[in-house]
């Protein structure tokens, strides 16, 4: 690194944040593809990233063994060690979900205390190792950072870590796996390793080593990928049938159903499974117009299409998994010309339509991720609240209806369901257990279900069961968007996860570097993450949870981050003062805001505007952290202050599952309240 002229420094810079942060998206995708515990708490991988680029930059200037091939190979290893441990039974239940307060994303809580420490034991042990490997990675970005002009610095930093962005997001637009991943991250580092082969040959062997992993055959019938949302597989079975997980948990069944085929087996489970994706249209005429919210890969849509439908419109998030329905679902509902396949979030679609439908089906529409890395909310986290049932019941057409199955882990969640839909709609729906997936059916407005057939499972009505139990239960809103939490409660066990954050910080910290910490970066992190955090939860809700959507919201925050850089760099910010008053200014006013003060706009008008106001306090803060930036006593503490604070303004959000999301603004609003005043005082 030595031998890098000055000419080529900004270069170099640019490369080795685009590196970081490119390790840092790679990171956090593994590990949720690896196991399901991750996939739900992304946030945990993410502090692990910013805690070993943290601790890097503090110790920029410091002498140390761990360099940039380190870095490389041991995240080449965590991979293929967790690939393989994802193989075997510490991948299944044994990892499950450590949080109780809520039936995580339809996975029951740890129930013992083994389990526990199993669960947690594993976090830890994966969360130390994330952040040692990336203590290199922010070592040599720092130490490139701390010769020069500061501010040209840091702009060669936000442009690198825009097109580290740009790099991952394009390996998830093309469905590219692990290996690619590591290859490209290495390829990434070499113009910076030199050309000995004892710098770039160990980083080489380990890409090579997961791609020959990854490119080891599995069974006959067997698939993997990687969509842009999770780890998908499909086993296919005789017969046609075939069975899809998702981040190695199961997701669904991809079913014959077609009466000559259910016919062939009298008595069989195939019987209760027709009749359980028949039953919204029995007792009725053939539906003119279908809508299939969570299409999957047809089951719901080959329903439609047997009872008649002359239209059916399937929505589905996962690119892949509708991919999966045409080529594999023996029925080939998505080859049918009455079939139109749109690729949305659900409730972004019901926003934009001017459609309307006989029947709107909720086809066991369940995700198994979070939104983003940032945040507790989860992709279809909107799709199940009091105005999300609202807003489907305004595409109805005349006399249409609403049907809406969920696997329930318990009568309190469905009591929940059935007091949003009285909430929204004040009316009750009525519900039946199915026997399908633990799925309970909701039919609004309500109805009876007619008698079963002969020698065929029927449902078991559960309305009057759930309506009792609805006042103990707290409805999901847009504000509160928690729908496996039956009832508000502090994520008490969640602390848990915040002190096995907080005890390896400290540890990896002793000792830590000397360039001297800055407590208004530091405020200005967490701020920064709070407001981030919240404008991809708006902006979801808004555009819709896709992830092209989070992915253009990070990079419109580095956009917004380099515009107000270039700003201080060319005009300067003397005086701070003004500037806080217009951040702190523009989240109180958001706070102000009331619900809904975007929908009363005209539609083709409220979104662009919703995001350029929240772009507001991106502006402001950026300009007021590259002037403390261009002033602190250290590149690299201000940094690692920076990067660590971010992470004290993650483990804030947790807050939210309890307060709501507009909670966000507060605590935004008393960081930076306080680095305004710690920056008074320096």
């Amino acid at each position: 690194m030595g031998g890098i002229s000055a000419r080529a420094r900004g270069g170099a810079i640019a490369l080795a944040s685009a590196l970081c942060l490119f390790a840092e998206l790679m990171a956090i995708r593994w590990h949720a593809d690896s196991f399901q515990v991750f996939a739900y708490f992304r946030n945990l991988s993410l502090f692990a990233c910013f805690l070993g680029l943290g601790i890097g930059f503090a110790r920029a200037g410091s002498p140390g063994a761990l360099r940039t091939p380190v870095a490389l190979v041991s995240l080449g290893l965590q991979g293929i060690a967790l690939r393989l441990l994802g193989k075997t039974p510490l991948g299944g239940e044994a990892l499950n979900n450590p949080v109780p307060e809520q039936a995580l994303f339809g996975l029951f809580s740890t129930n013992l205390w083994a389990k526990y420490a199993i669960c947690y034991g594993f976090l830890l042990l994966v969360f130390l190792w994330t952040a040692v490997s990336f203590v290199p990675l922010g070592r040599l970005a720092g130490r490139l950072m701390s010769s020069g002009p500061r501010l040209s610095a840091y702009g060669w930093n936000l442009a690198g870590s825009l097109a580290g962005v740009v790099a991952f997001s394009a390996c998830l637009a093309l469905w590219l796996p692990p290996p690619a991943w590591i290859g490209i991250a290495v390829l990434l580092a070499l113009p910076l390793l030199g050309r000995s082969p004892l710098a770039w040959g160990p980083p080489a062997c380990a890409a090579a080593l997961a791609a020959a992993l990854w490119a080891f055959p599995g069974p006959e019938g067997f698939e993997e990928i990687h969509s842009p949302y999770q780890y998908l597989t499909c086993r296919r079975h005789p017969g046609g049938t075939a069975t899809i997980g998702v981040n190695h948990a199961y997701f669904q069944q991809v079913l014959d159903l077609r009466p000559g085929t259910v016919g062939r087996f009298p008595g069989s489970r195939l019987e209760s499974h027709a009749r359980y994706y028949d039953f919204p249209y029995e007792g009725g005429e053939p539906p003119g117009r279908v809508l299939v919210l969570g299409a999957g890969a047809g089951n719901d849509v080959a329903a439609a299409l047997r009872a008649g439908a002359r239209e059916v419109d399937a929505v589905e998030i996962d690119p892949a998994i509708a991919d999966l329905g045409r080529r594999v679902h023996p029925e080939r509902p998505y080859d049918d010309p009455r079939v139109r396949v749109i690729l949305d979030d659900a409730r972004s679609f019901l926003r934009r339509t001017d459609r309307s439908y006989d029947l709107i089906v909720y086809g066991l529409l369940d995700t198994h991720a979070v939104l983003s890395s940032h945040s507790s909310v989860r992709l279809d986290s909107y799709v199940y609240t009091v105005e999300g049932i609202a807003e489907a019941a305004r595409r109805l057409a005349p006399g249409g209806r609403i049907s809406m199955t969920f696997s329930l882990v318990s009568d309190l969640h469905g009591a929940k369901l059935a007091r949003m839909f009285r909430e929204a709609l004040r009316s009750p729906a009525c519900a039946y257990r199915t026997h399908y997936d633990n799925g309970v059916t909701f039919l609004w407005p309500a109805v009876r279900t007619p008698p079963p057939r002969g020698g065929v499972e029927g449902f078991e009505e559960v309305t009057a069961r759930f309506e009792a139990r609805a006042p103990l239960s707290d409805p999901a809103t847009d504000d509160w968007p928690f729908f496996y939490m039956p009832v508000r409660a502090y994520p008490r066990s969640y602390l848990g996860l915040v002190a096995i954050v907080l005890a390896c910080a400290v540890a990896l910290l002793r000792g830590g570097g000397r360039g001297g910490g800055s407590w208004p970066c530091f405020f200005l992190g967490a701020g920064f993450m709070l407001v981030e955090t919240k404008g991809i939860t708006e902006l979801g809700l808004t555009f819709g949870n896709r992830w092209t959507v989070v992915g253009a919201m990070i990079a419109g925050v580095l956009v917004m981050a380099m515009l107000a850089n270039a700003h201080v760099a060319r005009h300067g910010a003397r005086r701070l003062a003004p500037w806080y008053t217009l951040l702190l200014g523009s989240l109180g006013a958001g706070l102000l805001l009331p619900p809904g003060a975007w929908e009363r706009l005209p539609p083709a008008l409220a979104p662009w505007l919703h995001a350029a106001w929240l772009a507001l306090p991106v502006g402001f803060s950026g300009v007021v952290f590259s002037a403390t930036f261009a002033r602190s006593g250290s590149t690299s503490g201000a940094l690692a202050s920076n990067l660590l604070g971010a992470m004290a303004g993650g483990l804030l959000e947790y807050n939210v599952m309890y307060f709501g999301l507009r909670v966000l603004y507060l605590f935004a609003l008393g960081c930076y309240a306080a680095a305004a005043v710690a920056s008074r005082r320096r």
